[in-house]
């Protein structure tokens, strides 16, 4: 009962709070802002990663925020819910 909850929990979460597409996270990275944030190497480190990403057919992001989400959103795909 308690990963039905906590699931349950993390869903409504992620529908508040959306997965970022791999687009939305290549835009930030590339972007002034992306730099102000990450700085300059790390935001081009990571924007690398996001086309690599992206070019291996992925439509999300898979940072460690998001990755879990993806995961929950495929699950509840597969079921009758």
């Amino acid at each position: 009962m308690h990963d039905f909850v906590t699931a349950s929990a993390l869903f409504v979460c992620l529908s508040a709070y959306r997965l970022c597409t791999i687009d939305e996270v290549i835009g930030l990275f590339t972007s002034a802002k992306g730099e102000e944030l990450f700085g300059k190497e790390g935001a081009a480190s990571m924007a690398e990663h996001a086309k690599e990403v992206k070019a291996q057919g992925s439509k999300y992001c898979d940072c460690p925020a998001c990755a879990p989400g993806k995961e929950l959103m495929d699950a509840e795909a597969d079921t009758d819910c």
